[in-house]
Formats: structure tokens, sequence, C-alpha cells
């Protein structure tokens, strides 16, 4: 190797190493802010690009959605994404940031079958988790129901829904790991 191109090899390294300082010290202090912003992810199961109003639908087919089109006024909007074909493997994929098939939950996980999130599966409830948040998840779950695949396993406080399995009304688990069953 010449002598220029070692000298540009190190300056890249220096640069790359003064970058990933700079990307961890942005991150330290981002994580040290007490005004962090709340979070507030929303799946809904068959729902379709244009039934929201703020997707172009709402009123404009027979079901105004004002109170969602309003947050979406006031947050964020994605509009670029990867559709699964059923619930398990969407919620998979939006809870870890993977294609569903990288945790084996292309399918949909029912009672009894391997379908399951895995203990190693590493989740936006422990990312949030990791940097100061207080975390919960309410509604269907529908990622297995070993214990090691619960949403408090996977960095939720609590979690107040439907996991698979049962059949008539709701679990709440808190952080301890104590299920309290809610019946209609």
């Amino acid at each position: 190797m010449s002598a220029s191109a070692m000298k540009a090899t190190a300056i890249n390294r220096f640069a790359s190493a003064i970058t990933l300082l700079a990307l961890i010290g942005s991150a330290t202090a981002f994580a040290q802010q007490n005004n962090k912003p709340n979070v507030v992810f929303i799946l809904a199961d068959n729902v379709g690009y244009g039934d929201l109003g703020s997707y172009g639908g709402g009123e404009l087919r027979g079901a105004p959605t004002p109170r969602l089109d309003a947050l979406a006024q006031e947050g964020l909007r994605l509009t670029q994404f990867l559709v699964e074909p059923a619930c398990t493997p969407s919620r998979a994929a939006l809870l870890t940031g993977q294609y569903s098939i990288r945790n084996g939950l292309s399918l949909i996980a029912i009672e009894g079958s391997p379908y399951t999130l895995p203990a190693n599966a590493f989740t936006m409830g422990e990312l949030f988790k990791s940097v100061g948040y207080a975390t919960a998840i309410f509604g269907k779950w529908h990622l297995g129901s070993a214990p090691q695949s619960l949403p408090t396993a996977h960095g939720f406080d609590e979690f107040y829904g439907i996991p698979p399995g049962h059949k008539l009304g709701c679990s709440n688990i808190s952080s301890d790991d104590r299920p309290h069953a809610f019946h209609r």
C-alpha cells in the first residue's frame, strides 16, 4: 500500500471514529433530556390506506375520523411500509423493525403452534425502556403466549389486551408478571 493510500485510510478511520463519537454523544444527550416526546404507535387490523381522513378517506368514504386525523396532523405520518399478510406478521414487523420471517413469525401465532416471539427478539418496548420511557401496550398482542413471548418480557411495563388462547375477556399483566383476568 502506498503512503498516500495509507494516509487516506487513516483519515477515513479518524473521520469515522469522530462521527461515531458524535452520534453516541448525541444519542446520550437526547436520552438524558427530561422533555422527551410522547410516542404513540397505532396498529389496526383491516384498515386500508384510504380509510382514514388523513390518508384521503374518512368522510369521503362515509366514516369521518376527526380524532385520528388530528393526531396525524400534529404528529408523524408513515407513508411507506411493507404490508404483511396477517396480524401476527404485522405486529412482529412493527415491534421488532425486522421482516417477520426473521423472528419466525411469518404465520399467525395460535395457541399450541410453535410460532411465538423469541426471547432474544429486541422490540420497540425494550428500545424505549432503555432511554427512560415508561412503556405500555394495549390491544391485541398475538405474538405468542409463552412466558418469554409476553409483552412484559419484551420491555413493556404493562399490557392490557387479548393474547392468543384467550377466548373471553382480556388479560392485564404488569411488570411483576402477574396476570389479572378481566371478563365482560
